[in-house]
């Protein structure tokens, strides 16, 4: 008796490679769609680091990208070859890439550039980083005393994203120095937190040459004290953020702080803008420090008008 061989019918094959193809196909088109668009969203950026002076190459150079925000991908870097040349790979948009000299070298200032990078494109970005200048900020109080242990930025003007920003505290001769700044006008910042919470800044401005010595002596005038009360905060948990700022636009006073309504500022002479915010709420009031200075001033916040494109 012959056995029969036991198969598949030939229609059930076909229906079950259809249901695969099917099944499998999309699947591949979206792997295959997740890696291209991951391919094209990163980009890559060349260049080589020189001496302005003489354009020789800077081996062991510092070259990175500098955080934008603290929602995107951390800042990548590198270090430049023998030939001072370098390579990042980074994703695509808008990127600042700053180059500095090795940790180990000094007397070329740092430089900052901004690159457009598009996904699977070269962009190019070289740097001629040139001798830098020596700043030294000499800090006193009204009576012409030093005042050691405070907090100095030096910040480029105009202000420059992403720029970095010398910073130091004064020794006991009330003295702090910054060597190899940019060329370049810069506003020197004095910070000081009194016991409320809230921070003092006093600022000049200097201009930086290569190999030069810039010197400011930054008095810490009288200052004088402002209640800031804000009113009709929608939230009771709001941060709030306080601003004063002088006829200038030079911020001199700030503080922060949730579920606070009050808040002491101290204020110099002149014509000052105080401004609060909680991001979705914000006002602002100008008030005028003589001779006999208000007390208090009341900010009284509004919603932010959401701008419609």
């Amino acid at each position: 008796m012959k056995t029969r061989s036991q198969t598949f019918p030939r229609d059930l094959v076909v229906v079950a490679i259809v249901l695969v193809l099917l099944v499998a196909t999309p699947l591949a088109v979206m792997v295959l769609g997740y890696v291209v668009n991951e391919r094209a969203s990163r980009g890559e950026i060349v260049g080589r680091v020189a001496r302005a002076s003489d354009g020789a190459p800077i081996a062991g150079a510092v070259v990175a990208t500098m955080l934008q925000d603290d929602s995107l991908p951390p800042p990548v870097a590198t270090t430049t070859g023998a030939d001072g040349r370098y390579s990042l790979v980074v994703d695509d948009g808008e990127q600042w890439v700053m180059a500095r000299l090795p940790p180990s070298e000094a007397g070329l200032a740092p430089k900052v550039v901004r690159v457009e990078v598009v996904g699977g494109e070269l962009a190019t970005a070289d740097f001629a980083l040139e001798r830098g200048g020596r700043v030294a900020v000499e800090v006193v109080d009204a009576e012409g005393a030093p005042v050691a242990g405070v907090a100095v930025d030096l910040e480029p003007v105009p202000a420059a994203r992403f720029h970095p920003l010398p910073h130091g505290k004064t020794d006991q001769r009330g003295v702090v120095s910054f060597e190899d700044v940019a060329r370049g006008a810069a506003v020197a910042e004095v910070w000081r937190d009194v016991p409320d919470g809230t921070t003092t800044t006093w600022s000049d401005e200097l201009v930086v040459e290569p190999g030069a010595e810039a010197r400011r002596r930054v008095t810490l005038e009288k200052r004088f004290a402002l209640r800031v009360r804000c009113a009709a905060v929608e939230r009771p948990d709001s941060l709030l953020w306080i601003r004063a700022r002088d006829a200038m636009g030079r911020r001199i006073a700030s503080a922060d702080g949730s579920e606070r309504r009050d808040f002491t500022l101290w204020l110099p002479r002149g014509r000052i803008s105080v401004s609060a915010s909680t991001g979705l709420q914000e006002a602002e009031e100008d008030v005028v420090i003589g001779d006999d200075p208000p007390k208090e001033v009341v900010v009284k916040l509004e919603a932010i008008p959401v701008k419609v494109r």
